[in-house]
Order: structure tokens, then C-alpha cells, then sequence
């Protein structure tokens, strides 16, 4: 198949418009395609850690707003409670589930680009081990996941409290509180075998926001040590095609074409059948921040 350094532009019309620089070489295609591929990488673990946080401060936002409205007005009834515990157990599974998917895609695409013996796959994996060995909201978290995808959901408990704060003036400070019922998630001892006695020595009753406020601390250490220790590799990755984008930017230039810098996939040759074109599209906008940082370091 033919591959060239091409440039997208659309005129006045709007009509796609697509200029050619010039044929890549099957070794310059396959190095392009190695390294565009591991930048694509690097972006959709960032998406997802991205999915991750927003789902955690969903979570915290709500929980946030259901404390405040009730510290301001605690005669709320039944149907009000069951929204609470409704609305949140929905945005703790959300955060639940991206943060499985999270740690899970990364690891299959490193076992994909490198495979399980390499050097990424071990630093990754001796990451994950780290955190999990020494935190347990992570442990629990981890295995909370597969009790809610299973067996139930999270929040079992409501805990509605008001106590005098100035005994003057008769204030009040009412709380609202989310737990896990320690008993109730035991009952499915097989989900909780490596945590067990650690979850036997917690209170009957434990606080929900505390241990996913530390989760997500976990996965922000998670996330940082993975980029800190990859980041030689996206940065090499990044020169190799931004070579390939200052040659096309160049050549544009001298011929008066303004337009986005791509690949090329499939235009014929000369004498050729026509062929279906694809357009290979760059990640741009990383590669630009990956060669910044390098040069900056």
C-alpha cells in the first residue's frame, strides 16, 4: 500500500483538499506508525484518568450538596433518603467501574505494544503492587468493585445526626453520613478473602467518603509514577514524528498550503487501480507538549 506525508486542507467550498509531500519509505511507515501508536497510548490513559477524577468529583460534589442542603434543613423524609442514597450509590459506581477500567487498560496495552516480559509491563505492574500493599482504601476499593459488580450495591447505611454546637444560642449542626455496613458486605466472604481480617477489625459501620477520597489519591499516585516512568518513551516517540512534521510543515509551506499535517493511505500509483484512501491523523497537539517538555528537561 502507498503511504505519503500529506497535508488536509478544505477551500472556500468547504471540498476536502489533500496535498502529498512526498512517498514514505515501509521503514519510515512502520517507525511512524510504532510511535504515533504509543502517543495514542499515552492520550487514551489520560482520557480515561480523566473519566476517572470527573467521576470522583461527581461523587463528592453531590455528596457535598446533599450535606449542606441537609445541615441547612434536617426535616427531610423517606423519599428524600432513598434519592441520597439512590443518586450516590450511582456515582460511586461510576467511580468504581473507571477506576477498574482505568488500571485495566493500561495494562492491556502495554501487554499489547510490549508484551508481559518487558520492562513497562513490570515497572507498571510493580506500581499497582506498591499502592495496593500499602493502602488499604485501595485494597478495598479494588475489591469493592467486584462485591457491587456481583453482589449488591455500596452504601448501606444513612446516618442522619444533630447535635447543640453553642448552648447559648441553641445552635444546631446536623450531619448526614454515608457507611458501609461492614456485616452486610462479609456476607460474601469469597469477594473479601485477601482483606478479610482487615475488614473483621473495622468498625461495624464505616465511613464511605473517607476511603474513596483516599482511593482516589491512589490512583492520582498511580497515574503520575506511570507517566514519570514512560515519559523517555513518549518523548522519543514524539521527536521520530515530529521530524516527519517539520518536513511537511516546511515542504507546505514552500508550496502555499495551509492545512493539517496527516498520512496518507492508499492513493494509487501511477497505472494503478483506484483504491479506497484512508487518512491517518496525528496526535498533534501531544506531540507538541512531549517535544516542549523535552527540550524544557
Amino acid at each position: 500500500m502507498r503511504r505519503e506525508l500529506g497535508i488536509y486542507s478544505k477551500d472556500a467550498t468547504k471540498k476536502v483538499i489533500l496535498g502529498a509531500i512526498r512517498d514514505l519509505t515501509e521503514d519510515e511507515y512502520k517507525e511512524y506508525e510504532k510511535a504515533n501508536n504509543e502517543i495514542g497510548f499515552l492520550l487514551t490513559s489520560q482520557d480515561l484518568f480523566s473519566i476517572l477524577f470527573q467521576n470522583f468529583e461527581e461523587y463528592k460534589s453531590l455528596f457535598e450538596f446533599y450535606s449542606n442542603e441537609y445541615n441547612k434543613n434536617p426535616n427531610i423524609g423517606m423519599f428524600l433518603l432513598a434519592e441520597i442514597k439512590t443518586e450516590l450509590n450511582r456515582r460511586i459506581v461510576n467511580y468504581l467501574t473507571s477506576g477498574r477500567m482505568f488500571t485495566d487498560h493500561i495494562e492491556a496495552n502495554i501487554k499489547s505494544n510490549y508484551g508481559e516480559e518487558s520492562e513497562q509491563w513490570k515497572i507498571f505492574k510493580g506500581i499497582c503492587n506498591k499502592v495496593y500493599d500499602e493502602n488499604f482504601s485501595y485494597r478495598f476499593i479494588y475489591k469493592l468493585r467486584d462485591f457491587v459488580q456481583h453482589c449488591g450495591l455500596p452504601i448501606d447505611h444513612i446516618k442522619c445526626s444533630s447535635k447543640v454546637v453553642n448552648l447559648q444560642t441553641r445552635e444546631e449542626k446536623h450531619s448526614l453520613q454515608i457507611n458501609f455496613d461492614r456485616d452486610s458486605l462479609l456476607q460474601k466472604r469469597s469477594f473479601w478473602e485477601k482483606i478479610y481480617q482487615e475488614m473483621c477489625e473495622l468498625p461495624k459501620v464505616f465511613n464511605v467518603h473517607d476511603i474513596i477520597a483516599k482511593s482516589m489519591e491512589n490512583y492520582i499516585k498511580i497515574n503520575l509514577n506511570f507517566v514519570e516512568e514512560n515519559l523517555c518513551i513518549f518523548e522519543k516517540n514524539a521527536t521520530i514524528v515530529q521530524k516527519l512534521i517539520s518536513e511537511a510543515k516546511l515542504a507546505a509551506k514552500e508550496k502555499g498550503i495551509d492545512g493539517i499535517i496527516c498520512i496518507l493511505n492508499g492513493r494509487p500509483l501511477i497505472n494503478e487501480k483506484k483504491q479506497n484512501l484512508n487518512i491517518g491523523w496525528i496526535h498533534l497537539d501531544l506531540i507538541d507538549i512531549l517535544t516542549d517538555s523535552k527540550s524544557v528537561s
